[in-house]
């Protein structure tokens, strides 16, 4: 079958077939079932008199006041055509046929193409949802940061420290981790002392407020002036302007953050205008 108003009759039947919401008279139909089940929809519609779908199958009324009589008495045979149809023995039925399974299936105004799902959604909603997207992926991001970066208080019997890589951490001086050297607790250090991991959030604001390590276009920076906590021999030095404009850019942290937030906007209003249409089609 093409893509009509056949095939659609025919696929809404099916659909209903499925979800059981058809009587037995359509699911296994024979000719006095099909018989029985018109005249049943007939008089539980009311008994109209000029819907165009019955007339479709029936014929014009004529001198006779509804179509129960003619329901009643109906050559049977003539619905042999219409089982050969829901059946899928036949590919193109007569017009007459897809009337009346129409009518039957309760499809209540002539099937056409299936038009797409509307969705209208205030421009007030979406402007809040991608707002409460964009706080919450910010806040999951500072807990997140501050979690990694959080320095527990040492216990009584840890009186050294390790460096992790972002912090120092207190340890048992008896404890020893492979190729990590274990120093004395120093609690200001302890404290005090982290690696920037984002060196490109640094700003002129930074400059005498930060320390760096490092030469050529390897440079890491920290929060606090000491030896190296990767290599103690060395020291740390603060921070200039010429190896912030060198190895730092500001800018492009904020161009990374304006394309994260641009793209998670883009996300929220795509879920936004999905969600319902995927409900809607859950539904059905």
């Amino acid at each position: 079958m093409s893509i009509n108003r056949t095939q659609i009759v025919f696929e809404q039947y099916q659909k209903r077939k499925k979800n059981k919401v058809l009587s037995s008279n359509l699911t296994d139909p024979t000719p006095a079932g099909l018989r029985d089940e018109c005249l049943k929809i007939y008089i539980d519609k009311g008994k109209p008199i000029d819907d165009p779908l019955i007339k479709s199958f029936f014929g014009s009324l004529g001198n006779e006041i509804n179509y129960s009589n003619r329901l009643e008495n109906f050559d049977i045979d003539k619905f042999r055509p219409v089982i050969n149809f829901l059946e899928e023995k036949t590919t193109k039925p007569n017009i007459k046929i897809v009337d009346l399974v129409e009518w039957l299936i309760g499809l209540d105004e002539p099937v056409t193409r299936p038009e797409p799902i509307k969705v209208s959604i205030p421009f007030w909603q979406i402007a809040l949802a991608c707002a409460i997207a964009l706080l919450l992926a910010q806040g999951t991001y500072l807990l997140w940061n501050g979690y990694l970066n959080k320095v527990r208080a040492p216990k009584p019997d840890e009186r050294c420290m390790y460096w992790t890589g972002r912090h120092y951490e207190p340890i048992n001086c008896k404890q020893q981790i492979i190729g990590v050297p274990i120093i004395p607790l120093d609690v200001k250090k302890l404290n005090s002392l982290k690696r920037i991991t984002e060196q490109d959030t640094l700003t002129t604001n930074s400059l005498g407020k930060v320390w760096y390590t490092g030469r050529g276009n390897h440079h890491a920076f920290y929060t606090d002036s000491s030896f190296n906590p990767v290599d103690t021999a060395k020291r740390m030095l603060k921070l200039s302007n010429h190896i912030l404009k060198s190895h730092t850019s500001n800018h492009r942290y904020l161009l990374n953050r304006f394309y994260w937030a641009i793209g998670l906007i883009f996300l929220t209003i795509g879920g936004f205008w999905l969600l319902p249409i995927i409900r809607l089609k859950m539904r059905k």
